[in-house]
């Protein structure tokens, strides 16, 4: 995360000394606006990125304020009491996790990645909010966990 904040490459070297933007959980909030289908990430009240989003069929999205409470790279996806593992072609998570403290309807709500950009744009996922696994492995890296998310 402080790499990519920072413009740093991956092989990149963090100094002693060297001065670098560091993000802490409450300096984070993601707005996700279910009426455009657009996820905005703000640092400190300022505009950072916004990607545009597929929801939840028949307005399953959960309206509210939530922490990310988890993340998972690779995720495994947990359905109707079966674990599908990272790779399998009926896992839908995609390549990135963040999970929130909260459970809908019997099921954790977050927001993942998907493989296409089916979905992006409608209202066709389970009740999660859906990016284009490039936009999520992003959005991955810069927030933290105990960030806000909102959805409205």
């Amino acid at each position: 995360m402080i790499r990519r904040i920072n413009g740093l490459s991956e092989s990149a070297s963090i100094r002693p000394g060297q001065r670098l933007k560091i993000v802490t959980p409450d300096s984070v909030k993601i707005i996700v606006s279910k009426q455009d289908h657009t996820l905005m990430l703000f640092f400190d009240d300022r505009f950072v990125k916004q990607f545009s989003v597929g929801l939840g069929k028949n307005d399953s999205t959960p309206v509210g304020t939530y922490k990310v409470s988890d993340k998972a790279d690779s995720p495994d996806w947990y359905y109707n009491g079966e674990r599908i593992p990272f790779g399998d072609k009926r896992n839908i998570l995609g390549t990135r996790w963040l999970g929130f403290d909260m459970v809908c309807a019997g099921a954790r709500i977050g927001i993942h990645g998907t493989r296409g950009r089916d979905g992006i744009g409608g209202n066709e996922s389970m009740g999660c909010v859906r990016l284009v696994n490039e936009d999520v492995e992003l959005l991955y890296d810069l927030t933290p966990v105990g960030a806000t998310a909102i959805i409205r």
